[in-house]
C-alpha cells in the first residue's frame, strides 16, 4: 500500500470533514430552536438578532463542509491513483522479471546438454593395472641398463 503525504492529508481532511459535519448538524438544531422561539413570539426582541447570527453561522459552516468534503474526495481519489500507479510498476516489474525468468529457463533447456556418447568410459580395472604394470616394466628397465 502507498503511504505518504497524501493519504496523511485525506485522512487529516476526512476527520475534520466529520466535525465540521457534526458542527453543521448542531448548529442546525440551534437555528431550528431558534426559529420556533421566533415564531412564538415569547423571545426577547434581540433574539432576531441570534437567530440571524446563527443561520448566518449554519450556511458558514454548510459551505466549508461541502468545500471540505470536495477537498477530501478529491485527495482520496488522487491516493487511490497513487496506489494504482503503484501496483502497475509492481506488475510491470514482476512481468519483466518473468520475462527474464522464461528466457533463461529456455536458454538452460536449450543448450546442449552432455551426452552419454560423447563422454568418454572410464577404463577397466585390467586395463588400469595391465597399464601400470606396462610402466612399472619399463621404469624397472630403465632402472637395469643403468
Amino acid at each position: 500500500m502507498a503511504m505518504g503525504a497524501p493519504l496523511e492529508d485525506a485522512c487529516h481532511l476526512a476527520q475534520r470533514y466529520d466535525w465540521m459535519r457534526q458542527e453543521a448538524e448542531i448548529q442546525a438544531v440551534e437555528v431550528a430552536r431558534k426559529q420556533a422561539k421566533v415564531r412564538e413570539g415569547t423571545s426577547h426582541p434581540d433574539m432576531a438578532l441570534k437567530l440571524e447570527a446563527s443561520e448566518a453561522k449554519l450556511h458558514d459552516l454548510k459551505s466549508n463542509v461541502a468545500t471540505l468534503g470536495r477537498e477530501a474526495m478529491l485527495i482520496w481519489i488522487f491516493s487511490v491513483e497513487v496506489e494504482r500507479t503503484y501496483h502497475q510498476r509492481a506488475l510491470q516489474i514482476l512481468d519483466q522479471l518473468e520475462g527474464e525468468i522464461m528466457s533463461e529457463r529456455q536458454r538452460i533447456e536449450a543448450a546442449p546438454s552432455p551426452s552419454m556418447d560423447s563422454m568418454s568410459t572410464p577404463p577397466s580395472y585390467e586395463d588400469l593395472l595391465h597399464q601400470c604394470r606396462t610402466e612399472q616394466l619399463i621404469v624397472w628397465g630403465i632402472f637395469l641398463e643403468r
